[in-house]
């Protein structure tokens, strides 16, 4: 699935697409679109933006699973709202690249048997609320600047990494 370019709309639900030779949503314009339910199994990346990607999305109940790179990957500073599972990525279940400055939230968000959890190298303000991460090799890696906060949910406070100035945080609601 490509959305590229005059705000492409659409809605998209349970869509699986399976072993794409690189990512299985690609983002590379500007969107205004909901994917509910899409399922990619394999792949490269489960979903991809480029430096080229404005708009809005929102993606709920996703399952990405045993993509070869990253499951979700966010590149370019963009209103993105994402639930669901990633599992069994080599890499990153979510990566946020060094160029993106903006401020992410993942809500719900289950991060599983992934190389890492959640990387970011960017200087960006991450929210994640009620995500469980599990059997990651790490839950957190922050080699930017990035704050991440791990409000509720479960992360083990063993499994984070943090080599730049970036900070993790837990939080509870009171």
């Amino acid at each position: 699935i490509e959305i590229s370019g005059n705000r492409g709309a659409a809605d998209f639900s349970g869509v699986t697409v399976n072993a794409p030779v690189n990512e299985g949503v690609l983002i590379s314009g500007s969107a205004s679109t909901d994917l509910d339910g899409v399922i990619v199994n394999g792949g490269r990346y489960g979903l991809r933006m480029t430096q080229s990607a404005s708009g809005n999305v929102e993606v709920t109940n996703a399952i990405f699973d045993s993509q070869t790179q990253d499951g979700l990957v966010l590149s370019k500073d963009m209103k993105l709202e994402f639930g669901g599972a990633v599992s069994n990525a080599a890499g990153s279940g979510v990566r946020i690249v060094s160029g993106s400055t903006g401020d992410w939230e993942f809500n719900g968000l289950t991060l599983t048997d992934n190389g890492v959890g959640l990387a970011t190298a960017g200087a960006v303000q991450v929210l994640c609320t009620d995500c469980t991460f599990s059997n990651n090799g790490d839950d957190v890696s922050i080699t930017g600047s990035s704050m991440v906060t791990a409000l509720e949910g479960i992360v083990d406070g063993n499994a984070i990494d943090v080599t730049g100035s970036g900070i993790f945080q837990r939080a509870r609601r009171l």
